[in-house]
């Protein structure tokens, strides 16, 4: 393991490994091993930001638009949940990208919204527009959250040996 707590693994097998492309090193085909070593990168490089309009107080019976923005560091399906923020009900909603279910205009609940790739350094929008229905002197509280599920969990450095006679 090193710093970055990335995993390293190393095995030998008797079955033909191609290399990977760009490998480093390439062993002489007289060699008579075939050996694999495995990267296993962790991963957690993803940026959560909310934002209001207007973002300091709104009455009852007015709108509230609010943004949701994830970034990433790397390669992810990104999924976003926003429970409606209690005392509120939703007017609108669009994502940059992706698919969104919600809630019924007018009814409180869950936005819950999924985009299948987002590359480094690329952000994924969401906003929504809710109607305030909370009494005057309410405090409101957004908790969106966002998760990834990593498909490049393993990035393989291989090495082959090459089957001489």
């Amino acid at each position: 393991m090193d710093k970055a707590f990335n995993l390293y693994l190393a095995s030998s097998t008797d079955r033909d490994i191609l290399p990977t492309p760009g490998a480093l090193a390439r062993y002489p085909s007289q060699w008579h091993v075939n050996l694999l070593v495995s990267k296993l990168v962790i991963m957690n490089d993803l940026k959560m930001a909310i934002s209001a309009s207007p973002s300091f107080s709104v009455t009852h019976g007015s709108n509230l638009t609010y943004t949701l923005a994830a970034t990433s560091k790397g390669r992810y399906n990104v999924q976003i949940d926003d429970p409606l923020p209690a005392g509120t009900t939703l007017v609108s909603f669009g994502a940059s990208r992706g698919t969104c279910t919600a809630p019924s205009i007018g009814s409180a609940g869950t936005l819950h919204c999924s985009l299948p790739h987002l590359d480094k350094g690329d952000t994924f929008i969401v906003s929504l527009t809710v109607k305030v229905n909370a009494p005057a002197g309410s405090t409101l509280s957004n908790t969106a959250t966002t998760v990834s599920n990593m498909q490049d969990l393993f990035r393989p450095i291989t090495r082959r040996a090459s089957e001489s006679t």
